[in-house]
């Protein structure tokens, strides 16, 4: 229950930030990973403006931390194909 009082905190101060930059979606996305839904995270991922390294590896350390290997991989790829 505390972690879920915790997440619902972040994600109302992520929601109500006008213009979140990319250290605050790199972490919100790292978040969502490491709680198991990396679905959203990689909603979130796929939403951003703009991606540096970092953001590239957040998504890829949720799949690989959450078993998903052939989706981190795939983003592995697509990372190097877009030149990051």
């Amino acid at each position: 229950m505390r972690n879920w009082v915790a997440w619902s905190n972040v994600m109302e101060l992520f929601s109500s930030t006008a213009e979140p930059d990319l250290v605050c979606q790199t972490a919100i996305v790292s978040a969502c990973a490491k709680c198991g839904d990396v679905d959203y995270a990689r909603q979130l991922f796929d939403e951003m403006p703009e991606r540096d390294p970092i953001a590239w590896n957040a998504m890829i350390a949720g799949y690989a931390q959450c078993g998903k290997s052939r989706e981190a991989l795939g983003l592995f790829h697509l990372m190097q194909m877009e030149g990051e």
